[in-house]
């Protein structure tokens, strides 16, 4: 316990510039392909959640529907169509 106590109160006394080495220069830019990268790695976690859950991938006419049923595809479908943006 005092082994831990002696280290929090260091850690407290310590200076923030002794854990970031550089603070002054600013994160750089991700590049498109590193953009591109996460939004795709984003979605395939997604749909594994997703699946955990239950849900089962359902395509009708082409498109790609996340339901618990076949039924509940159908309606979530046509609900989508009805929003589509052209």
């Amino acid at each position: 316990y005092r082994k831990y106590m002696s280290l929090a109160l260091m850690g407290i006394m310590a200076e923030p510039k002794d854990f970031f080495d550089n603070e002054d220069e600013k994160p750089r830019e991700l590049t498109e392909q590193e953009k591109e990268e996460i939004r795709r790695r984003y979605e395939r976690k997604k749909l594994e959640r997703m699946k955990r859950r239950g849900m089962k991938e359902f395509e009708i006419n082409g498109v790609r529907v996340l339901a618990l049923n076949y039924k509940n595809a159908l309606r979530k479908y046509n609900n989508a169509k009805d929003y589509k943006i052209n």
